[in-house]
């Protein structure tokens, strides 16, 4: 590990848990960008970049979407069928035993 790279917890001593710790604005806007560059603006490469992964995201929503679109039409298409399956049924169910009461007549 390299020690300078670590922050000492003696040096924040007056930081309580829970409370934001003060950056002076020279350290929060970040200026080493050049120009007047600083961590409120994106350049065009780092904005393309991250609408390109908000497209994947919303692709990949898009595709599930598809997904259960797909399958509610295919349920819909099966319980039609299952109705009518269930009409037919009934309606020669009760034929015959039309039929059967007439012979018994």
């Amino acid at each position: 590990m390299d020690e300078n790279k670590v922050i000492s917890l003696a040096k924040n001593t007056n930081v309580k848990p829970g409370e934001p710790v003060d950056t002076p604005p020279s350290k929060r806007d970040n200026n080493g960008g050049g120009g007047n560059m600083n961590d409120k603006y994106v350049t065009h490469k780092e904005f393309n970049k991250a609408m390109g992964n908000i497209d994947k995201h919303f692709n990949n929503m898009n595709l599930q979407f598809e997904k259960i679109n797909t399958k509610l039409e295919k349920q819909k298409s099966d319980i039609v069928f299952a109705i009518l399956t269930i009409t037919g049924a009934g309606v020669g169910f009760l034929s015959l035993l039309i039929a059967i009461i007439a012979l018994l007549k």
